[in-house]
């Protein structure tokens, strides 16, 4: 005897689909976060910044922020002792005529390279 072959059509939405499977994927998650949680941070550590580099993503950030900040604190401190440094400076250019020959430079420099630019300010003061 023949059987007879029935054929069903199930039409499931993509809405429904993304649903079920955030829902299957939520609760793989919550039963293990601690440990979801603690390898992504531990890969997230030892992520490298690039294939050429033994220096990790976290390294180079935690880098560029500490020279950022170090940097910010250094101007600070640099605008406090603006007096003492150009003090400094004034008396290094005065020694040993070191002021013509660092304009010297700074117009050879003008001269002879368009990829350059200099703004400067040189005032010379004469002894008596």
């Amino acid at each position: 005897m023949p059987q007879e072959q029935t054929k069903v059509c199930v039409s499931v939405s993509d809405e429904k689909i993304e649903k079920l499977i955030h829902m299957a994927v939520m609760e793989k998650l919550s039963k293990n976060s601690d440990a979801m949680i603690s390898k992504v941070v531990e890969i997230a550590l030892k992520a490298k910044k690039d294939n050429y580099s033994n220096t990790t993503l976290f390294e180079a950030h935690t880098h560029a922020m500490i020279r950022e900040v170090a940097e910010e604190a250094f101007g600070e401190w640099l605008k406090k002792k603006r007096a003492l440094v150009k003090k400094a400076m004034i008396a290094r250019l005065e020694k040993d005529g070191k002021a013509a020959t660092i304009a010297d430079a700074m117009i050879n420099g003008l001269s002879t390279s368009y990829r350059f630019c200099f703004d400067a300010a040189l005032h010379v003061v004469e002894k008596d």
